[in-house]
């Protein structure tokens, strides 16, 4: 995608962890939920944050459920945290996910922008919207890139309340005479698909 910086290489730093929660005034932990899809893999990744979570001392119970049970709960802003799908997703440009898990124009209750992820997790930053806004209307592509680097850079300083993990891997096999597929974790498209036998 358009500026994506490189993989961090982020490593679990367990006696950190901890030394932050006693500063935050946990120094024993504490409990907490962790909705989650009942599905693969969100159920696999749930049972890992859960034991990761349980190193630093934070003891997490897991709710399981459908989309709507797990997601209801995110659309009313009544959890704690929550493991499933996320993003934009639905077009190879930056704002799309941006817009989704990033930007939030009116955090208030009375907004009920549900469609923002950012809005579910009562998540707001003015300055973040400000250079998400500033960085899609920018014509030039790579000053364009360079913005959306800085926002990627300012999203790991804030440590934002969505924190992306993983991400779809499309996966299509067909043989060498099928020409004009079109596989892509965005939209794959079959309409040019012919064969040439």
């Amino acid at each position: 995608v358009l500026g994506a910086l490189p993989d961090e290489g982020y490593k679990l730093d367990v006696a950190k962890a901890k030394a932050l929660l006693a500063e935050a005034g946990y120094p024993d932990g504490f409990k907490t939920t962790l909705r989650v899809l009942s599905e693969d893999p969100f159920m696999k990744a749930a049972t890992a944050i859960q034991n990761t979570l349980a190193q630093a001392g934070i003891q997490a119970e897991l709710i399981s459920g459908s989309g709507d049970q797990i997601y209801g709960a995110m659309r009313e802003r009544k959890f704690e945290l929550l493991l499933g799908r996320g993003g934009g997703g639905q077009q190879p440009h930056p704002d799309n996910n941006l817009r989704s898990i990033a930007y939030n124009p009116d955090n208030s209750d009375e907004a009920k922008l549900t469609n923002y992820q950012s809005w579910r997790t009562s998540f707001f930053d003015e300055k973040l919207n400000k250079m998400i806004e500033e960085a899609l209307v920018e014509r030039d592509t790579a000053k364009q890139a360079k913005l959306y680097e800085g926002v990627q850079t300012y999203m790991d300083d804030l440590v934002m309340s969505i924190q992306p993990f993983s991400e779809v891997i499309d996966t299509a096999a067909f043989r060498s005479d099928v020409k004009g597929m079109i596989v892509s974790p965005w939209l794959s498209r079959f309409e040019g698909v012919k064969k040439e036998r």
